[in-house]
């Protein structure tokens, strides 16, 4: 469809406390077969995600504003109604796995998780999934020249702006952003 709106969508879970701590989304709005709007929406809990509260804010505040940039970036179609066939777009299935889990953790608190759950795991057409994992598709169709292929690296090594809204790489250096070099010491 030539009005495709595309979300990228990264979850990352808290393994200490077994709760998603930062939800992200780039949501990518196409008119007439090219990219033509785009929003990031990035969104943490305060500290760890030691309380269930904590993991259900995170979410109410996240799927709100995807469903807000989704509405306000698609472009209508050709009757001028908002319109447009949304396409996910995971690195790994584990992060499908992780968001569906955070979803159903929150059902009863989060009007949107129940509909958001169904439409993440149903399929768009006969056979076409709904969802799309960038990882399959990177082992099946490139070679890039990167060991550890990790969302952050493979991005990275296609020119991708991870300073923008923010300076992303500053803030998540450690862990995410520390597979070129080694840190210093900060001391």
């Amino acid at each position: 469809d030539p009005n495709l709106v595309s979300i990228y969508i990264d979850a990352q879970n808290d393994h200490l406390h077994d709760r998603i701590y930062l939800l992200g989304a780039l949501v990518v709005a196409h008119e007439h077969g090219v990219p033509a709007r785009r929003r990031s929406i990035v969104h943490m809990t305060d500290g760890p995600p030691e309380d269930a509260r904590d993991e259900e804010a995170l979410f109410l505040r996240w799927i709100e504003d995807t469903i807000a940039a989704v509405a306000t970036l698609a472009a209508p179609d050709a009757d001028g109604n908002p319109k447009a066939p949304i396409h996910l777009i995971f690195y790994n299935s584990l992060e499908q796995r992780l968001l569906l889990q955070g979803l159903a953790r929150n059902f009863q608190s989060v009007l949107a998780a129940t509909p958001l759950y169904d439409f993440v795991t149903q399929l768009a057409a006969f056979d076409s999934p709904l969802a799309t994992f960038l990882d399959q598709e990177i082992r099946q169709f490139k070679n890039y020249p990167v060991v550890c292929q990790s969302l952050q690296a493979v991005a990275a090594y296609r020119k991708f702006n991870w300073n923008e809204p923010y300076e992303f790489r500053n803030i998540f250096r450690a862990r995410m952003f520390d597979f070129w070099r080694r840190l210093e010491d900060e001391n």
